[in-house]
């Protein structure tokens, strides 16, 4: 009876030391509300991470950035931050809208899981990082509005100096201002030949000087908004999507046209045109009063928004600093990692 009770304990003992050997290690401990052990395999598996995406760090710093998440996550719970299930779904999904719009293309569900999969691991993993992203915003803002809330406003001068150092970014390109007396194809050969025949007649009378184009546009011309002001279309400029909308050959053409040129007639993919240039205008750099036309503000309220933001970014960033701080100074945190 006593060897057999021998040969148990002696059994007990190696499998007990088995065991232990297969649980790793702590490399720190974290308590505000809760303990909470950051394990060896879960700091190396961190570290390993951002070294397969070619990110370099230190150990020690990965360990503190894990204790940072569990102070945020502790603290939030604390003090009433949280994030639901459905906000991270709707998180998830936004992501997903964002990846399709750069991409330019529809994503299914198992093709964007992929692509999370192969950064992040999983998508679990990937819906955890979000997750804990939205609850730091959330909770920085609302432990610390006061800091947000004091963002500095660009002084003048600074944006002066912002926009003397990069004014190179304000250039406007080469343009020209183009009016049309244009008719629209229909993808009927016999009434579109009979529409460039047309043009044709209203070109040879306006270079034999029977007609103005003006009279011209008047006369021919099926583009119903611009009729009023003369057939004008704006400024064109040499870009992608000009050259997409109206062909190589009819950009070539006009941007080498003088004010006062006429030119036709253009077959184009869309319409059939007799073009009038009305301006030229060489490459410029915007002053801090002009405007900038895709945004519709002026370069000087441009900059003002732009800094302003970055500001707000350093604001963020200090709050966050501050909270963690205070996080810090509130728990029992006991670093193993030698």
């Amino acid at each position: 009876m006593k060897k057999t009770f021998a040969i148990i304990s002696i059994l007990l003992i190696v499998t007990l030391s088995l065991s232990a050997a297969t649980i790793s290690s702590p490399a720190a401990t974290v308590n505000l509300t809760k303990n909470k052990v950051i394990t060896m395999d879960t700091l190396n598996k961190e570290v390993e991470f951002y070294t397969n995406n070619g990110v370099s760090v230190q150990q020690l710093d990965v360990l503190n950035s894990l204790i940072d998440e569990i102070l945020i996550e502790q603290g939030a719970a604390r003090d009433g931050y949280s994030v639901s299930d459905s906000e991270v779904e709707q998180l998830y999904a936004s992501q997903k809208a964002s990846v399709e719009s750069q991409a330019g293309a529809t994503l299914t569900d198992a093709e964007f899981a992929a692509l999370v999969a192969e950064s992040y691991g999983s998508v679990e993993e990937y819906k955890s990082y979000l997750k804990l992203q939205y609850l730091t915003q959330i909770y920085v803002s609302g432990a610390k509005a006061d800091v947000l809330n004091n963002v500095a406003e660009p002084t003048d001068k600074e944006i002066k100096t912002w926009y003397r150092q990069n004014s190179s970014n304000f250039t406007l390109p080469e343009r020209v201002r183009l009016s049309l007396i244009a008719m629209e194809k229909t993808g009927d050969s016999a009434t579109d030949s009979k529409k460039l025949a047309t043009l044709q007649a209203c070109y040879n009378d306006i270079k034999s000087g029977k007609i103005t184009f003006e009279k011209g546009v008047q006369l021919y011309s099926e583009d119903t908004s611009s009729l009023s002001i003369g057939g004008d279309w704006g400024f064109m400029a040499d870009t992608t999507s000009t050259r997409t909308n109206m062909g190589d050959d009819f950009v070539e053409t006009v941007m080498l046209m003088d004010a006062g040129d006429i030119e036709g007639v253009f077959e184009t993919p869309y319409i059939y045109a007799i073009v009038k240039c009305t301006v030229h205008s060489d490459p410029t750099v915007l002053g801090l009063n002009d405007t900038i036309e895709e945004y519709g503000i002026t370069v000087n309220e441009y900059i003002r928004q732009g800094l302003l933001y970055q500001n707000s970014q350093y604001a963020f960033i200090n709050a966050y600093n501050e909270l963690l701080a205070d996080l810090r100074s509130q728990a029992k945190i006991n670093i193993i990692l030698k």
